[in-house]
């Protein structure tokens, strides 16, 4: 049976988002892997990271490259687990015939289905200006709290602020709003199992927006399951319940093996 589960993370943060179901995936006998991007190698002491010039040029076809170059290296087919831009990487990995299943938790829209208007809000300052597009983009404590942990105690949104957030390149916002790079072959029938979670209070990649996504993928054979959570917001890693999210990945691992 295939032990190795291969973890891709989003904007925003570094692999540490992933130090929860890491604990609970390898108390089940897994192995995981959590390659950060390139160019966040480094980013451990958040507060104090400062990303080097190249960071602000990355894009998600190098992002994906990356990831499919790790996967391709590994000595079995590994479940590829990604959350946010990573979960847009997982479909993009599998439809390339790399991995033996996929879970993508609150998955950025492929390029079939319109991102959510609070994510074109969030873009909103990088559309706008063409010179941000080639910097690093900053989020404020107000918006993560507000967008992406709104379920925390102030207390709480504070602390997962410090421990995990660092810029993004801004060029994904361009990149995610005009479909550059994030094709998928949704009808693609030798696609591997997917799973799709969606957190129904997440304001990021609403739930409406995932099942958008897999009903678009009812169009090919390749098996394609839709799983939502209560009371979840976008920041449903490593927010109270994160262990159910954690579970389905498990659940998906054993009945793909």
């Amino acid at each position: 049976m295939a032990k190795t589960i291969l973890l891709v993370h989003g904007a925003w943060v570094t692999p540490a988002c992933w130090d929860l179901f890491r604990v609970r995936l390898e108390g089940f006998g897994y192995n995981t892997l959590a390659p950060a991007w390139p160019k966040v190698d480094g980013a451990n002491e958040v507060r104090d990271w400062d990303p080097p010039r190249e960071f602000a040029k990355l894009t998600l076809p190098q992002i994906r490259e990356h990831y499919a170059a790790i996967t391709a290296g590994l000595p079995e087919p590994p479940l590829l687990v990604g959350h946010s831009v990573g979960g847009l990487v997982v479909q993009q990995l599998l439809d390339r015939g790399l991995g033996r299943a996929g879970v993508a938790i609150a998955p950025v829209a492929a390029h079939e289905v319109w991102p959510s208007w609070t994510a074109l809000h969030a873009a909103l300052p990088v559309l706008l200006s063409r010179r941000s597009a080639g910097c690093v983009q900053r989020l404020p404590l107000e918006t993560f709290a507000e967008r992406f942990a709104h379920t925390l105690t102030p207390e709480e949104q504070e602390t997962a602020f410090a421990q995990h957030i660092i810029p993004a390149p801004a060029k994904l916002y361009v990149q995610s709003v005009f479909g550059i790079g994030n094709g998928v072959r949704i009808a693609n029938p030798a696609r591997a199992p997917l799973l799709l979670i969606a957190g129904e209070e997440d304001r990021i990649v609403p739930v409406n927006t995932v099942r958008a996504l897999w009903q678009k993928y009812q169009r090919s054979p390749a098996r394609t399951e839709l799983r939502t959570c209560p009371g979840r917001t976008h920041w449903l890693l490593a927010s109270p319940g994160w262990q159910e999210v954690a579970d389905a990945v498990i659940e998906w691992a054993q009945v793909n093996r």
